[in-house]
């Protein structure tokens, strides 16, 4: 069969005949989490003595959906780190307003998710990929795996790849590489 290395939608047995288990939540829906996002920062705003505006609201936690996608695509991000960049770094204070505003990501998001056993979609398609390179790596399957075309920009992806490269009959094939390149 042949898939997107990004679309692995709710199923399972993702890849192939050989079915795989995967421990990973279920993705949230992406309208909920725009609601939800949504409704915590219209309750941030409420606890602060602000304005709740839900136009505003609903704005900002498109934008803060797109943060967590981006977020997803990295090997590694460290929220909690941010509160403390601003006073090592003595920057101004819009940083700071800023650095707590992104605790609704850091902190109350996770949370969220967690009372209700769900996965942010980024968050997922990663836990997802990496799931499978780690079964890869367990119990590397004896039919053909190619990977074609992915740049590897996202950093599950690259594991992937990394696993299939490893495969006995694995193959990547990276897009407009050059051979002849030193």
């Amino acid at each position: 069969s042949i898939r997107p290395l990004g679309d692995l939608g709710e199923e399972i047995e993702v890849w192939g005949a050989d079915p795989i288990a995967l421990d990973v939540a279920p993705a949230i829906d992406p309208t909920r989490q725009v609601m939800e996002l949504a409704a915590l920062i219209r309750a941030r705003d409420h606890a602060a003595g602000g304005v709740e505006d839900p136009a505003r609201a609903l704005a900002l936690a498109d934008e803060l959906r797109k943060l967590l996608e981006s977020a997803a695509a990295a090997e590694e991000v460290h929220w909690h780190l941010l509160r403390d960049l601003v006073h090592e770094r003595e920057l101004a204070k819009h940083w700071e307003a800023s650095a707590s505003f992104l605790d609704i990501v850091a902190r109350y998001w996770p949370q969220r998710l967690r009372a209700d056993g769900l996965a942010d979609p980024g968050a997922r398609r990663s836990g997802l990929l990496l799931a499978l390179a780690a079964e890869w790596e367990r119990a590397p399957p004896q039919r053909p795996v190619v990977i074609a075309g992915s740049t590897g920009s996202i950093a599950a992806t690259r594991a992937v790849m990394a696993a299939a490269a490893r495969l006995p009959r694995g193959v990547v094939v990276l897009p407009g590489l050059d051979a002849e390149l030193d």
